[in-house]
């Protein structure tokens, strides 16, 4: 029985890990993974080892670690505890009498399961470490996570049939012939606007394509394509944009003002799906609880690497400043700054999707 029952807002927790117990090897596979741990390339470290004591009596030692310091060779002695409940105050005793027997320099207890209120104040009495291995959270890897999830949409736009309906003229003679080209296939046009108009756009091209790209975005809805396959799928639709203040162009010696814009509008997008485990470089990446101090460190040893690396202790998550969190699942869309040809549309109706799979 527990000295304390477990906090509720633990439980969830401890059912995570008790599914990390379920997957972590028996038969000595805990000792082993304890072992390497604490292999960080200036110890000696032996698994499964049985020592005499003073009294003459066999002592077994899970994990014994030598760290040779001059002509002095101090002991540390590891046991290990892969239990479905939390160690108790009776083995951090019976821990400390096997240091007492072996001369040990320091007494050292894992658990996957964490120790009862008891064991922890026993432990502080004796001098004993005790350490609760565990995966990380998705807050210690950093969101969202182990694993990150996510896709990336690259979109173009392109332009044909671009119109100026409803504009009207002052101080001319007869009506005026703009000749707007966007898109590729030639050097835009340049047709400058009057200095006081509502934009700071340095040419009407420039306002336009900013127009456009405002249109397209509203048209461009996020959202996961093809089921989450990688493939590309072109649209167009023809659309009138209505500007918020219009803007007036110098023609010869009078000037139009413009009030909207019509156009043919086509959107090309490639969706991605990216998926990266941030432990696939690593034979194992797992924290560990310092149950006496309180604090809490990551452990790591990478693919082909003989040496553990232990970090730093893990700082408490800050408070969150409000500002977006990465989730997996989400939409990154970047919009391409080119235009491109509005022919790779050619025989596809108005409104209507040309899907391609890749």
């Amino acid at each position: 029985m527990s000295d304390n029952p477990l906090p509720k807002k633990q439980r969830k927790r401890f059912r995570k890990l008790s599914i990390w117990v379920a997957w972590l090897p028996t038969g000595g596979g805990f000792e082993r993974l304890v072992a390497d741990l604490n292999r960080t390339g200036n110890v000696t470290v032996e698994h499964d080892v049985k020592l005499p004591g003073k009294s003459g009596a066999s002592r077994q030692i899970d994990v014994l670690i030598r760290h040779r310091e001059g002509l002095i060779e101090p002991l540390v002695i590891i046991d290990c505890k892969h239990w479905k409940q939390r160690v108790g105050r009776s083995e951090v005793d019976a821990l400390a009498a096997s240091v007492r027997e072996l001369n040990a320099s320091r007494g050292v207890l894992f658990s996957v399961m964490g120790f009862e209120s008891g064991a922890i104040t026993q432990a502080e009495a004796d001098g004993i470490e005790l350490f609760t291995i565990r995966e990380l959270t998705d807050e210690e890897w950093g969101a969202p996570g182990r694993h990150v999830d996510f896709f990336i949409a690259l979109a173009q736009r392109a332009v044909r049939n671009v119109a100026i309906p409803e504009a009207t003229t002052s101080g001319l003679s007869s009506p005026p012939i703009l000749n707007l080209r966007l898109g590729p296939g030639g050097v835009n046009t340049e047709t400058p606007i009057e200095e006081n108009s509502s934009t700071s756009a340095r040419t009407l091209e420039i306002a336009i394509e900013a127009l456009v790209q405002h249109a397209a975005t509203t048209l461009l809805k996020p959202e996961i394509l093809f089921g989450g396959a990688n493939a590309t799928r072109l649209f167009w639709r023809h659309v009138d944009i209505a500007m918020k203040h219009p803007i007036v162009v110098p023609y010869g010696t009078g000037k139009v003002v413009i009030p909207k814009i019509a156009l043919d509008l086509g959107v090309r997008i490639s969706q991605s799906h990216v998926h990266i485990d941030r432990g696939a470089n690593y034979a194992f990446v797992l924290a560990v609880e310092d149950r006496v101090r309180g604090i809490v460190r990551t452990t790591s040893r990478r693919q082909g690497e003989q040496a553990t690396e232990i970090n730093d202790p893990v700082e408490e998550a800050g408070i969150d400043d409000g500002g977006p969190i990465f989730q997996n699942g989400s939409i990154m869309t970047i919009w391409l700054t080119p235009l491109f040809d509005f022919s790779e549309l050619a025989d596809l109706p108005k409104g209507e999707f040309r899907d391609i799979l890749t």
